[in-house]
């Protein structure tokens, strides 16, 4: 097992040793079709990524699986990803509209995991980050001043980069729908199972709140952060 720190992923190394190679994959469950919107979106942050200068080995590719079972759909990108070599996933919904920059941005914070938050597809919707601090417990809004990185409790996977070496220290599954108590009819998401498990190891998760502003979730229109209640 690989055990440099997270943080040595895209750190410049110093002038004696080698530049760790920069292997980005896109990784895109699907089911029922890609909107137009997120395949523009796709299009410019390879295109964004790809033109920038790196010293080391750098690539970036995209693979797209179909399927309805979401734990099984994400565990299959994530054994892509190890079979042909990355260093780190990039998760995107199908559904989804971001900048061109959404992967450098988060590329650059160097964290294992550290994603962009959006809206839910409903009106009033609350957001997909959700907080747990001494102060507020609860979704975690994106505002107009909103800023900066914020430590989150879970992100939603619609806008995720991970360390693909963070896998190598969970456990399977990476991912699971599990019963919620009181009732155990409602499901915890996928996303949420595999955000508990990351912070099991001690890892932070983390929001870029500046990117937040600039990502849109499509539905029957795109959803915005300006349809989440405050």
């Amino acid at each position: 097992m690989d055990t440099t720190p997270f943080n040595e992923v895209i750190e410049p190394k110093e002038a004696d040793q080698t530049i760790a190679p920069m292997h980005v994959l896109i990784v895109c469950p699907n089911h029922g079709g890609c909107s137009p919107g997120f395949t523009y979106s796709v299009a410019r942050a390879m295109t964004y990524f790809s033109s920038l200068p790196y010293e080391g080995e750098k690539s970036i590719d995209l693979k797209i699986i179909e399927g309805s079972i979401l734990p099984e759909v994400r565990t299959r990108l994530v054994s892509y990803g190890f079979d042909v070599g990355d260093t780190h996933l990039m998760w995107f919904d199908c559904d989804m509209s971001f900048p061109p920059d959404t992967i450098v941005r988060l590329m650059n914070h160097n964290h294992p995991v550290v994603a962009g938050n959006y809206a839910r597809r409903n009106i009033n919707a609350r957001p997909a980050a959700f907080v747990e601090g001494d102060d507020y417990i609860g979704p975690l809004f994106t505002k107009e001043d909103s800023e900066g990185l914020v430590e989150v409790k879970q992100a939603g996977m619609g806008c995720m980069l991970t360390d693909i070496r963070l896998f190598e220290r969970l456990q399977l599954p990476f991912f699971k729908f599990e019963p919620m108590a009181p009732d155990f009819v409602k499901q915890m998401g996928e996303d949420v199972y595999f955000c508990r498990k990351v912070a099991e190891l001690g890892i932070k998760i983390f929001v870029d709140q500046d990117l937040s502003k600039r990502i849109g979730h499509f539905g029957s229109f795109e959803y915005t952060h300006s349809f989440s209640m405050a």
